[in-house]
């Protein structure tokens, strides 16, 4: 009896100690991944320059990646896979016509959307930033570029709790072909600006303004100086 009662209370020792074991390896698995994610995005830059020397551009105008990345370089593959998957739906935009990769991987858009009229465009003129603002695809990602009056004003219009309507607005100023990807790049971009304080968009600016840029939205937006 004493065997069988010894037995059971080691049973109960093992098991206690095994659950919360179980949860802390649940917990820093978590923790490695936001870890590895920051990692990423703070790197991004960095990836897009090295993967840069990679890229194909075919006789078709699609692009894609020479594979020999795979054991030359160093780069967390979820980083390369959102990559391809952005060459993928601008390879689609470029079967449809509606843009055109040039050979130094900028991008041209020759399809404008028309479906915009001249009342929608002069309201969204009216609402949006005051100053420079573009936003641009690039073959990695996407890009706003803010000149010091637009990002001032951005922040001004935060403070005043309106900067969702302003930005919402710069899709139909200054996107030429409003694609899906791109609208959601900037309704990310909007979630993430509201979501956040504006503290590092104005450390950012050092009097000329900022550029915002993401590899396919996944791991956050890099905010530097011009």
């Amino acid at each position: 009896m004493k065997k069988v009662l010894l037995s059971l209370s080691m049973l109960a020792l093992l098991t206690s100690i095994a659950v919360p074991a179980e949860a802390y390896d649940k917990t820093n698995t978590a923790a490695e991944s936001s870890t590895a994610k920051k990692s990423i995005e703070e790197n991004q830059n960095k990836y897009v320059e090295m993967l840069a020397e990679y890229v194909i551009r075919k006789e078709d105008g699609t692009i894609s990646l020479d594979q020999s990345y795979h054991s030359e370089l160093s780069i967390p593959e979820e980083f390369v896979d959102d990559i391809q998957n952005h060459m993928n739906d601008l390879n689609i935009q470029v079967k449809e016509g509606n843009i055109v990769v040039n050979k130094d991987l900028s991008i041209t858009t020759i399809k404008e959307n028309k479906k915009r009229s001249n009342k929608v465009m002069a309201m969204a003129k009216e609402r949006s930033l005051k100053g420079n603002v573009d936003i641009k695809v690039y073959w990695w990602g996407y890009g706003m570029w803010l000149d010091d009056r637009a990002t001032r004003d951005m922040i001004r219009q935060h403070k005043a709790g309106v900067a969702f309507a302003t930005l919402l607005a710069m899709i139909n100023v200054n996107l030429d072909y409003p694609d899906s990807k791109s609208v959601t790049f900037v309704s990310s971009l909007i979630a993430w600006f509201l979501q956040t304080t504006v503290n590092k968009i104005e450390e950012a600016n050092e009097g000329n303004g900022v550029l915002i840029t993401t590899t396919n939205l996944t791991f956050g937006f890099v905010v530097e100086p011009l």
